[in-house]
């Protein structure tokens, strides 16, 4: 992005206009041989409307690094969580 763009502390208005959950449920994944990771699957609304060149560029950053994107295993982002002793 250009350097005169705004950066998300520069702007009053949020990207999305609201979020909305649609579902979720656990899959099992067979990651490979011998390996499978139960993974909560989500899927999301963003409702949006483009309000200038920036917000378009911002929404394109936000294609670019994913969202809406789906890996190979069919899942958009995908975090693993460790289980830890505390």
């Amino acid at each position: 992005m250009p350097d005169s763009d705004p950066g998300p502390k520069e702007v009053d208005t949020p990207l999305f206009e609201s979020y909305e959950m649609l579902k979720k449920y656990w899959l099992d994944v067979q990651i490979s041989s011998g390996t499978e990771w139960t993974v909560l699957v989500s899927k999301w609304k963003f409702p949006y409307r483009v309000r200038d060149d920036h917000h378009r560029r911002h929404l394109n950053l936000a294609l670019d690094v994913g969202i809406g994107r789906r890996t190979p295993l069919g899942f958009g982002f995908l975090n693993k969580r460790t289980n830890t002793d505390d």
